[in-house]
């Protein structure tokens, strides 16, 4: 297929569960590389909401361009929502399945499978984390394809990075926990939360083997307390894992507010640890 520099392809059926799920590709406006290594955005929301389209909102849309701009294209991805039927491990599933599906077509888009990198902020940063750190598919996948996913790195916008630990109020109180706490059901249907939480969250799941990881975190974020990014950073340092952590002083969650200067160090720094890990 022929493509041109800059396009934006809609609505690309990744996979069918139920119904159909969607990713929109946004290929780079400077083709600096061939084949194209692809950044695989994860939209934000509690699990219970959001679309693919907040790609374009706030700080996320800001380093969207650039990335394309350096030369990588930038998949955004629609997911499944937990609903009591739909439980929080098929979203997993989804987030994998969206980065299994890109490496399976990566040629007939000009896409480098080998150089492929998870993005989220918020809940979708959980799965881009979980993704990427995960051994093996939690429910079976819709998508044929490597069960080793080879994500070469991850960027973390305020993840909840630690579900086990926002089961109890005790130790973690912020908004998105004490959600959860109150809908529990819709998290994990008739499961029991204890014996799930750990096996998908990425705190737990992180070991010698995960990708270079980026945590970015407001250090003023009620709704995903920046202990979640700090814990995270701490446990992979420990482990040997190559990871960075910068937390904006005076923005909350999604890291806004956010100041020029600001905006322009969290582009920099995405950009320069994707070039720094990129194989």
């Amino acid at each position: 297929m022929n493509f041109m520099s800059g396009q934006i392809l809609r609505d690309i059926e990744y996979k069918h569960a139920g119904r159909s799920l969607f990713l929109d590709l946004y290929l780079p406006t400077n083709p600096a590389f061939f084949p194209i290594p692809v950044v695989v955005f994860f939209h934000g929301g509690g699990f219970v909401s959001g679309n693919k389209a907040m790609i374009r909102h706030g700080t996320t849309e800001h380093t969207m361009m650039f990335l394309r701009d350096t030369g990588f294209a930038v998949a955004s991805v629609q997911y499944r929502f937990v609903d009591g039927t739909t439980v929080i491990p098929k979203s997993i599933t989804d987030a994998r399945d969206a980065i299994r599906f890109l490496k399976k077509v990566a040629s007939d888009y000009d896409l480098d499978r080998e150089r492929v990198a998870a993005w989220g902020s918020s809940a979708g940063a959980s799965l881009a984390l979980t993704a990427a750190y995960l051994k093996e598919d939690l429910t079976p996948p819709d998508v044929e394809g490597d069960g080793d996913l080879n994500i070469f790195s991850v960027i973390n916008i305020n993840a909840a990075t630690d579900l086990y630990r926002s089961l109890y109020k005790e130790q973690l109180d912020d908004d998105f926990s004490e959600y959860y706490r109150d809908h529990l059901s819709l998290y994990y249907g008739k499961e029991d939360p204890q014996a799930i939480a750990q096996i998908i969250s990425p705190y737990h799941l992180a070991s010698s083997a995960a990708p270079p990881t980026l945590s970015m975190h407001g250090s003023k974020d009620k709704i995903v307390d920046m202990s979640e990014s700090v814990r995270l950073h701490e446990k992979l340092t420990e482990l040997g894992v190559p990871t960075e952590l910068y937390l904006l002083p005076d923005s909350g969650h999604s890291l806004l507010p956010v100041k020029p200067d600001e905006e322009e160090e969290i582009t920099r720094r995405t950009i320069d640890f994707l070039l720094k890990y990129m194989p």
